[in-house]
């Protein structure tokens, strides 16, 4: 039998989240990067913004996404790449709270596109989540990087 510390299983619980979180910003990107034209659209539909920026935003989003992930899944520059899809999720939370209730011909785009949907509590509650997810993941980073800056700060070479 395993036994853990309670460090240890926190440690275990976080990495579990993290490959979850990349897991989620994987397929939301790969299922977008595809059609880039259609994630234009969906685009358009939340912000009027002229027809190049939309199709710019398209063409980036899905792969910051993907680059993302994979850095959360090499667990390289967590800190960073967390911190980002913490701020998306935010930003994509915000848009579902904003949108409720509306009809998007498209879907949300999220992860994908289903056809036509109304933005409900599931969108907001979906969105909440990741979003609560990508916090964990991203202070857990903030944490472990501020204790091996006071670790480096307190070492003494004699």
């Amino acid at each position: 039998m395993l036994s853990f510390s309670r460090l240890g299983d926190f440690n275990l619980i976080v990495k579990i989240l993290k490959y979850i979180l990349g897991f989620i910003f994987l397929y939301a990107g790969a299922s977008k990067i595809f059609e880039p034209m259609l994630f234009k659209a969906v685009i358009q539909n939340y912000f009027s913004m002229p027809d190049l920026l939309a199709l710019i935003i398209a063409i980036v989003v899905p792969w910051v996404q993907i680059l993302a992930a994979l850095s959360l899944f090499f667990n390289w520059n967590v800190l960073y790449s967390s911190g980002l899809l913490f701020a998306m999720s935010i930003f994509f939370f915000v848009l579902m709270v904003i949108n409720y209730g509306q009809f998007l011909p498209f879907g949300c785009g999220c992860f994908g596109f289903r056809g036509e949907e109304v933005v409900g509590i599931y969108h907001v509650a979906r969105d909440f989540s990741i979003a609560v997810l990508a916090g964990i993941i991203f202070y857990d980073s903030y944490i472990k990087i501020q204790g091996q800056k006071r670790k480096k700060s307190f070492s003494i070479e004699y």
